[in-house]
């Protein structure tokens, strides 16, 4: 395997991740969804969608070009279904990226300044 090959292994070399990447990873993870099931997912407690459909497609393209999602094959029920959808999965890659992104997070929160500053609140 080259170097090339090794680096797009290593979850560390696509650190950090922005925001919207990592929320797909995050909604991804578990099980494939369909664009508008990855924007209702990531609706906060608030109704407020994390991410937004018009760019939705531009983030996917990003993750599948860098290898972190997939395309998937439709569950049986939208088999059936006169609307098409176009399935989406992390791959395997995709959820150690993830999980190392989310372990780089929770490192930062328990800093003494973070701890200092979610205090003051």
């Amino acid at each position: 395997m080259s170097n090339v090959d090794n680096d797009l292994h290593n979850p560390a070399t696509f650190l950090p991740l922005s925001p919207q990447d990592f929320q797909v990873l995050l909604v991804l993870s578990d099980r494939p969804m369909h664009g508008y099931g990855i924007v209702k997912a990531s609706t906060d407690a608030s109704g407020k969608p994390g991410l937004e459909l018009g760019s939705l497609y531009r983030i996917i393209n990003r993750l599948m070009d860098r290898g972190l999602i997939e395309d998937a094959p439709a569950p049986m029920a939208q088999l059936d279904s006169r609307r098409k959808r176009r399935y989406y999965r992390a791959t395997e890659n995709g959820r150690r990226v993830a999980r190392a992104e989310a372990l780089r997070l929770r490192a930062l929160l328990a800093s003494e300044h973070a701890t200092l500053l979610l205090e003051d609140q």
